[in-house]
C-alpha cells in the first residue's frame, strides 16, 4: 500500500512539473519513478512526450517504444509515437500507428483526427502534381 501511495504521489508532482513548464524537474521525476517501477509503460510514454516536447525526437521515440513494448495494447503511445513521427516527417509510419492507434480503440478522437490531417496533405500532394 505505501509504494502504491508512493508512486501516485509521485506520478502527480511529475505531471504537475511537466504540465507547468518544468520539464529538468519532470525529466528527473520521471526516472526516479521508473528507478521505482520499471515496468510502467505509462512513465514510458509520459517522459517520450516530455522529450518530444524538448524536441529530443531520437530519445522520444525510444521511449514511445519501451512503452509499446511493455503494454503492446497501449493506445495512447501508438497514438503519441504516430504524432511524433508524423511531425518530424516520417510520414507513412505515423499513419501506421495511427491507424493502430484506431484499431485498438474507434473512438480515439486523436488518431482520427491526425489521420485525416495525414490524408488531406497526401491529397494537396496528389493535386499539386
Amino acid at each position: 500500500h505505501y509504494v502504491n501511495t508512493l508512486i501516485y504521489y509521485c506520478l502527480n508532482i511529475k505531471t504537475f512539473d511537466f504540465n507547468s513548464g518544468r520539464l529538468k524537474e519532470a525529466e528527473e521525476r520521471f526516472k526516479e519513478s521508473l528507478q521505482l517501477t520499471p515496468d510502467q509503460a505509462t512513465t514510458y510514454n509520459n517522459l517520450a512526450s516530455l522529450y518530444g516536447e524538448s524536441k529530443r525526437y531520437g530519445e522520444s521515440e525510444e521511449m514511445f517504444r519501451k512503452a509499446l513494448e511493455l503494454n503492446p495494447d497501449y493506445t495512447e503511445a501508438y497514438f503519441n509515437l504516430g504524432t511524433l513521427l508524423y511531425q518530424i516527417g516520417r510520414v507513412g509510419e505515423a499513419e501506421q500507428l495511427l491507424l493502430h492507434a484506431l484499431r485498438l480503440n474507434p473512438q480515439h478522437y486523436g488518431a482520427a483526427n491526425n489521420l485525416k490531417v495525414i490524408q488531406f496533405h497526401k491529397n494537396r500532394e496528389i493535386r499539386q502534381n
